[in-house]
């Protein structure tokens, strides 16, 4: 840190309200909201920026858009490689379990045990990139990943083959729980939005473009090679990381006593030292007090489970369902990934920048005033499209409609669910900004769990009571499951008042945290 920052052991509320024109008047590209977009805040009317920026150039929200811009698709890239990872070997299950003797459903236990540390290892890189930074966690996580990669290309048996895609999910965890903060530390509310949706579509995408190119991969260079690509693409990854890829952390905890000069890119890829933070157990298990708040579980309950139905439902069928139906060899299997892909590149405008404009709309219908409640009516497309997507998909499978049509059917709901992925972060990172690590977390750890469950069991279970029902209850519960989310878009904000704001688990040696409690007018 530098030595011209100092503790500040108690700002005043005039910290909090004071004009921020006079702090970012030599910082030309900052965007201020526009006065019928101002937000009022605990009393408080703010017609700049949120959260405020500090006067030093150095702070990653005073960079410049084209900075900012490529840390984002830096870190939305190794995002997409683990969900990218996690489906490499769908399509070459029909070469790899002859070649490891055993039978196809036995080979997405493989991907089951991915998914879980793909949504536990959040719980060991939150607090270290909280404590360390965002950038070491980066490169340990693209370290890790890409050894487990080396293991998969190398594996002779399924046991072998689990065992370094454990490692793999472990490396892949790091960007995909700690993406959500760096989205976070470069980008105000009034974009975050869209922002947001950058990250999580590449964490949509990734899957279904893996499927597409393990197609073409198995079938004219085998499966073996899949698993090398993603070894050589963890490498690429890798040394992006030490070589382009900048630390967001910034500690505003303390005021500036000499604004210092601007750094170069190239200066800011030194790793720094944060020696007010401390590192805890507590920093470890805190993250487990995120799943008693309602405004972050019940979203993540729901986004997890149709996550699991639709992205796991689709992406572990395709090498059974569509090879026992209709005959699709290697490449045709991949191919049914495309309209995964339309639908989730579709879905991404009506999710962060139409969740951005639901927002805006509703402040000025309400005052001026802003909660986070407001984005959650951009929910609605997707929970009705959910659904319907899935019976129309276990349906046509049931009755060996032409491909065509179960094709169509992922296509909705992957549209669907991209705009349920979108609202969900960026909701429950704006309820609890302060935490926004747990809380992204959470929902990683939701999303990967409830995916588990579904590749383990969806073999078995389509092969007891067939696809027509196994969707048709999928569909079901995804309309029970949303029912808790509407109680959110009536009552979220009394009910985060009542519960108060979740501490930090970070032992800090400067102020607490100002925590945003703003409660919906209709609900105080």
């Amino acid at each position: 840190m530098s030595d011209n920052i100092a503790a500040n052991p108690e700002p005043s509320a005039a910290h909090f309200e004071a004009p921020l024109g006079a702090a970012v008047k030599s910082i030309t590209h900052l965007k201020r909201i526009p006065s019928e977009e101002s937000i009022e805040m605990d009393g408080t009317d703010y017609r700049d920026v949120l959260p405020r920026p500090s006067t030093d150039p150095n702070d990653p929200l005073n960079w410049s858009w084209t900075e900012k811009h490529l840390v984002l698709f830096m870190v939305a890239a190794m995002a997409f490689q683990g969900p990218f990872d996690s489906a490499s070997p769908a399509a070459g299950f029909l070469e790899q379990a002859p070649a490891y003797h055993v039978e196809i459903p036995d080979m997405l236990d493989s991907v089951g045990a991915q998914a879980i540390m793909l949504g536990v290892g959040g719980v060991l890189w939150v607090p270290l990139s909280n404590h360390y930074g965002r950038s070491p966690i980066y490169l340990a996580g693209a370290v890790v990943a890409t050894l487990g990669c080396l293991g998969c290309s190398l594996a002779n048996s399924l046991g072998a083959y689990c065992g370094a895609r454990v490692v793999n999910g472990l490396g892949c965890s790091a960007s995909m729980s700690v993406g959500a903060l760096t989205v976070k530390d470069l980008f105000f509310v009034h974009e975050r939005g869209q922002k947001m949706g950058i990250w999580t579509i590449s964490i949509g995408l990734s899957p279904y473009i893996s499927t597409l190119l393990d197609g073409f991969v198995t079938t004219y260079a085998g499966w073996r090679w899949m698993q090398w690509l993603t070894f050589f693409i963890w490498c690429g990854l890798l040394v992006l990381c030490l070589v382009a890829l900048p630390e967001t952390l910034y500690d505003r905890h303390h005021q500036l006593v000499d604004v210092p000069p601007k750094k170069t890119y190239v200066q800011r890829l030194k790793w720094k030292r944060f020696p007010m933070r401390r590192l805890t157990f507590r920093s470890f298990w805190h993250p487990c007090t995120m799943f008693f708040y309602p405004s972050v579980i019940l979203p993540g309950f729901y986004y997890g489970n149709i996550y699991g139905f639709c992205v796991f439902g689709a992406l572990g069928m395709i090498p059974i369902a569509f090879a026992e139906l209709y005959g699709f060899h290697a490449v045709a299997q991949g191919l049914v990934a495309i309209p995964l892909a339309i639908g989730t590149i579709l879905g991404e405008p009506l999710a962060g920048p139409f969740s951005d404009w639901v927002v805006r709309f509703l402040a000025r219908k309400n005052g001026g005033v802003r909660h986070p409640e407001q984005r959650l009516q951009a929910y609605w497309l997707g929970a009705i499209l959910v659904p319907l997507g899935l019976m129309m998909f276990g349906l046509t499978l049931q009755y060996e409609v032409h491909w065509i049509a179960p094709c169509i059917a992922i296509a909705i709901y992957s549209f669907a669910i991209q705009i349920v992925s979108t609202v969900t972060f960026t909701y429950a990172v704006d309820c609890y900004e302060h935490v926004a690590g747990e809380v992204a977390l959470v929902l990683n750890f939701c999303r990967q769990i409830f995916s588990f469950y579904v590749s383990f069991y969806l073999p078995h279970y389509t092969g007891k009571v067939g696809y027509g029902w196994a969707y048709g209850i999928y569909a079901i519960l995804a309309v029970v499951l949303f029912l808790p989310v509407i109680l959110l878009m009536l009552r979220g904000g009394a009910i985060r008042k009542r519960l108060g704001a979740p501490q930090s688990g970070l032992v800090h040696h400067s102020v607490p945290v100002q925590v945003r409690e703003d409660i919906p007018k209709s609900e105080e």
